[in-house]
This record gives structure tokens, C-alpha cells and sequence, in this order.
């Protein structure tokens, strides 16, 4: 095998070129959550459609804006500033009002079984 393929197996799982001895779980935590978050999004879109997927994408991005301000290793920390959360808090404001009508629909309660699909009965 060549030398950069072990190397670079050094360095994951943290043991020479400025490796972290956390590189292992970390990259495992990475994938879990990707996978996770992955999985999370299919099932939203089965149920809520395409606008709840969106406003949930929406209300994620304050989150990941966040996470980067962690000091993560191999990653250099983003400088945190209240402006930045200001700025995510806009954002994610203007989003929900902007699908407001469109979210009524998925925060409603579901009719019952017994109900008909209109949900209200008719006589």
C-alpha cells in the first residue's frame, strides 16, 4: 500500500500528524448523525410535504451555525457575535411567517378514523 494511505489512517485514528485521539468517535458521531438527520428528512417528507421539510431545513440553520462556533477538532472555530444569532433568528422568523398558511394544515390535529376526510361531518 502506499505511504500517504497510511498516513492518512494514522491521522484518523489519531495517532501521528497532529491527529486528535478523538478523530475515531468523532468521525463515528459525524456519520450517526448524518445518517440520522438523513433518515429524519424522509420520513418529513412523507408526512409533512415539502413545505414542513422546509421549515424544518430552516429551523436547522441556526443550529449548524452554531455547531461551527465549537471549538471541533481539525475545524477552526467561526468568532461568535450576537449579531450572527440575530441574524439566524431573521432568518428563520421570516421563514415560518412566510409559510405560515401553508403550516396551519400540518399543525392541526388529524382527523379521526370515524371522521370523514373533510373531517367535519355534514347533515
Amino acid at each position: 500500500p502506499p505511504l500517504p494511505l497510511w498516513g492518512g489512517g494514522g491521522a484518523f485514528m489519531g495517532a501521528c500528524c497532529g491527529g486528535s485521539p478523538a478523530m475515531p468517535w468523532l468521525a463515528v458521531l459525524y456519520m450517526t448523525a448524518n445518517i440520522t438527520l438523513n433518515l429524519t428528512a424522509i420520513a418529513l417528507v412523507k408526512r409533512g410535504g415539502a413545505v414542513g421539510t422546509m421549515v424544518a431545513s430552516t429551523l436547522l440553520v441556526p443550529v449548524y451555525g452554531l455547531v461551527f462556533c465549537l471549538n471541533i477538532p481539525l475545524l477552526a472555530p467561526t468568532p461568535f457575535s450576537w449579531g450572527f444569532v440575530n441574524g439566524l433568528v431573521v432568518v428563520t422568523v421570516g421563514s415560518i411567517l412566510y409559510n405560515h398558511a401553508k403550516l396551519a394544515p400540518l399543525l392541526s390535529r388529524p382527523p379521526k378514523a370515524a371522521d370523514p376526510p373533510g373531517g367535519k361531518v355534514e347533515g
